[in-house]
């Protein structure tokens, strides 16, 4: 789940600018490029992509590229990472709508904003896997069952092999070193 705390804009310019202390209760580290108004939308279609998620990889694919058409009708092509809007406009609902100017592009802005694009859905789609793809608690314990269910298949470590006092004191214990010993003791003890 999205802490609270990170729903506040990024402090500071720069995509990559990092905070290096907690500051306002902030963890450090790089600034999300989805804060504020980006993280209401991109929460706002958690559970469509719960269910894109469920319905298999093409159903991902789909919903990566509609998400990626409604950011742009609503953000555009220029927002840079650490910019939000002053204040929230209406999300847009139909994907399909066209993108206000692009049919009389040159070649050059159709392969600009096709690279933004197709770099925009990789950001949304490895954010949308981040936040709602973590390890929930149920899986935490079935890893762990799985986990103890391996330790077990393996039971206790083997035996060492025995060096050679070992086996020599076990084998003439009796015989050869006992009586010395305990002469050897009482001799001590007299003392």
């Amino acid at each position: 789940m999205v802490c609270p705390a990170r729903i506040r804009s990024a402090p500071g310019a720069g995509a990559s600018k990092r905070r290096t202390r907690k500051h306002d209760g902030l963890k450090p580290g790089k600034v999300s490029w989805i804060h504020g108004t980006k993280l209401k939308f991109f929460a706002s279609h958690a559970d469509a992509w719960r269910s894109a998620d469920e319905d298999g990889q093409q159903q991902l694919a789909n919903f990566y590229s509609e998400i990626a058409n409604l950011y742009i009708l609503k953000y555009g092509y220029n927002m840079a990472n650490n910019e939000d809007l002053a204040e929230d406009i209406e999300d847009p609902v139909d994907p399909n709508t066209r993108i206000p100017g692009s049919e009389d592009l040159t070649r050059e802005e159709a392969e600009t904003r096709s690279a933004y694009t197709k770099n925009l859905r990789k950001r949304i789609a490895a954010w949308y896997r981040r936040n709602y793809r973590g390890i929930e608690e149920n899986d935490k314990n079935l890893f762990a069952e799985l986990l103890n269910g391996v330790l077990d298949l393996h039971g206790p470590p083997l035996p060492a092999k025995s060096q050679v006092t070992h086996f020599y004191s076990r084998k003439y214990y009796e015989e050869r070193i006992k009586t010395r010993y305990e002469a050897a003791y009482k001799i001590k003890l007299e003392r």
